[in-house]
This record gives C-alpha cells, structure tokens and sequence, in this order.
C-alpha cells in the first residue's frame, strides 16, 4: 500500500465513531485494554517531562522503561545461577531476616545486602505478568510496617484458593481512594473477580464499590470470627458466655454446613446483645464459612 493511499484512508476515520465502537467493545469483553503498554508508548514517544511524567510515573511506576533494567533481566535469564546470592537474599529476607544477621552469614556490609536486595527489582513484574491462570477469587488485606522511621501500609490480594500471591501495593494510607487505586491497576493486570473477600474496611469497601460494582463480596471467614468472639468477650453473664464461645466455635469450626448453620442459627437466637445482632448479619454467608 501507498503512503498516499494509507493517508485516505485515515482521512475517512471517524474518529468518534471509532472511540464509540472500542469502548462498546471493552465494556462487553470482547477486547482488552493494556493500559500499562498504552502509557509506556506514551512515555516513549512524547515530551512528556516535568510534573506530568512524574505523575504517570508515580501512578503506573512499571510502565517507564528502565533500560538498565531490561539488562539486568536479559541477563538474568541467560545465566539465573550467578544470580543465585540475590535470590537467597530476597528470599531471606522475605522470611523475617534482617539486614544485620545477613551481613554476618554472607560476610558482607548491610550496605551491599541492600544491594543484593534490590539487584533484581524486576522480579516482582515478572512474576505478575507471568501469572496467566488465577481461580477468579481473591483475598484483600492490608498489613503496616515501619520503614525508615514512618509507618506504612502493604495491600496485599492473593488467590482465595490457591493463595499464590497476586498483587502488593505501598501506600502511605488507607483511605478510599487509595483502594480505588488498587483495585484499579490490580484490574488492568489481571480483570474482573468473581468474589472479593475481605474484612469490614469502610474505605476499603467503597473504593472496592468504585471499580467492581458488580462483584460479589464477603467477609473473611478469620476478620467474622475475630469480630464475633470478641463481642462475646466482653460479655458479663460467665455461664451464657461458656455457651456462646461454644457456639462461635460450631459456627466455625463444624466439618458440615448443617452442624454451621445449626449453632449460627441457636446463637442468633438467644438474643444477645451484640452478638446475635452480629450473627444475624453473617448469617446470609453461612455457606462459605
């Protein structure tokens, strides 16, 4: 085909005709959009400099080309053994050891085990853009940590059923938008869930609502018992408390839905404050627990 000939033609594009006819098609699944490979062209092939790449780069961190980087991971695939003090490391570190006690197996400066720490940095990338099958159900959680003196936050999904670990996310706070955020990269990487376990999270529940409106939600089975033996913990009457924890514990801890849903249903029932109110309101979940 002619330069001359390819420039009629997209001439004759309607082009929002065009854009009417794509977003039909990404709201009806019958095509994807790669939001990270979209923005690294982006970045690639615009003068996009100053506050503005900053923002997409703080926003989508992955899709600045890093070509230092890519070869690093170049050669790590030709040759992962000589890379294998960088993956002990990480994965020593992943299992609670600090940099101190590292330093003295390895026989090198907390200086360069925070070198080896971060040597593969891509890793994280590769191992979520490797994921290609995923049940469909997913964990959210967060967790804080204490880094150079400030309190963090890691929100974690994992695979409800496999619990191979999805997706990680720093932040410095947990409010809505914060999850909306989450939710939303963690849907360009992977799509939509068919189920969102979680704990009772405001914040998180509405930046969940703001991205997958149509998903099914529900309580995590550990955040249901933790919040319905401690409002039988503060309970005064010591013989009706006995027979309560009892309960709880049928609720779950029975091997059969039956024997679940029979000491749910007689804890709802004995009209505790508090706590038949709460059984009541997991009482719908029963099943899953």
């Amino acid at each position: 085909m002619s330069k001359k000939c390819f420039n009629d033609y997209c001439s004759n594009i309607d082009a929002v005709k065009l854009q009417k006819q794509i977003k039909s098609m990404v709201v009806k699944g019958q095509s994807q959009v790669n939001a990270i490979q979209l923005v690294s062209e982006v970045l690639a092939e615009c003068d996009t400099n100053g506050l503005k790449r900053k923002e997409i780069v703080e926003i989508f961190p992955e899709a600045e080309k890093d070509d230092k980087e890519d070869q690093i991971r170049s050669s790590f695939l030709r040759d992962v053994d000589s890379y294998s003090k960088y993956i002990l490391t990480m994965f020593l570190v992943a299992c609670g050891l600090n940099y101190s006690v590292l330093s003295m197996l390895f026989g090198v400066s907390k200086a360069t085990i925070s070198n080896y720490f971060h040597k593969l940095s891509f890793i994280k990338g590769t191992i979520i853009h490797s994921v290609n099958r995923w049940s469909g159900e997913i964990s959210v959680d967060e967790k804080w940590v204490k880094i150079n003196g400030e309190w963090k936050y890691i929100l974690s999904i994992v695979d409800n059923v496999t619990n191979f670990p999805l997706y990680t996310y720093l932040s410095s706070d947990l409010k809505a938008d914060t999850w909306m955020l989450f939710f939303q990269r963690f849907n360009q990487l992977y799509g939509t869930p068919t189920l969102i376990v979680s704990d009772g999270s405001k914040s998180l529940a509405k930046g969940k609502l703001a991205v997958f409106q149509n998903v099914k939600s529900q309580l995590c089975k550990f955040h249901k018992s933790k919040n319905l033996m401690h409002r039988i913990y503060n309970m005064r009457n010591g013989k009706k408390k006995d027979r309560c924890f009892k309960l709880a514990n049928g609720i779950f801890r029975n091997t059969t839905y039956y024997g679940r849903k029979r000491a749910a249903k007689t804890l709802a029932g004995m009209e505790v404050s508090g706590v038949s109110s709460y059984v009541k309101i997991i009482y719908c979940m029963i099943g899953n627990i």
